[in-house]
């Protein structure tokens, strides 16, 4: 009984412990960080400091052969994905290593959405403006035939 009270204890303190963690500012982004060197994997976070994660992340990975990608959007203030991971809003400067990426914009009130891919050369600067387009209209009409 004494061992199972102690490992219910320990338990509590480890959650008490990582809630801590997660309500100091910039320890999530610390511990994501650590967690994905550790692991070898790239860290999917959500939100502010997620988005930033992810963008630094992206620009650490730039090298000296950086491309420069400038994103824009119709409307403007529509949320950025680069390969899935958020990484802020348009209009949006981002420094990325040279390679192929998936664009992913999307915001609006019915959930306007646009994508493309986009290939990087070494030491480029590009520029992309993509027009959202409504996935969910606003109304739909429905007909049917009837039966005599």
């Amino acid at each position: 009984m004494k061992f199972r009270r102690f490992v219910c204890l320990a338990c509590i303190l480890l959650d008490l412990m990582v809630l801590a963690l997660l309500m100091v500012p910039g320890a999530r982004y610390a511990m994501a960080q650590t967690t994905a060197q550790s692991s070898g994997v790239t860290a999917v976070t959500h939100g502010d400091d997620g988005e930033a994660a992810n963008r630094k992340a992206l620009e650490d990975q730039a090298g000296k052969n950086a491309a420069k990608l400038m994103l824009r959007s119709t409307p403007d203030k529509s949320s950025v994905r680069i390969d899935g991971k958020p990484v802020g809003t348009t209009p949006l400067l981002l420094i990325l290593k040279p390679g192929v990426y998936v664009v992913e914009m999307e915001g609006g009130p019915r959930e306007d959405y646009a994508r493309r891919q986009v290939d990087l050369l070494p030491k480029e600067a590009r520029e992309v403006t993509l027009e959202l387009q409504t996935r969910y209209p606003s109304s739909i009409r429905l007909s049917w035939a009837s039966h005599k």
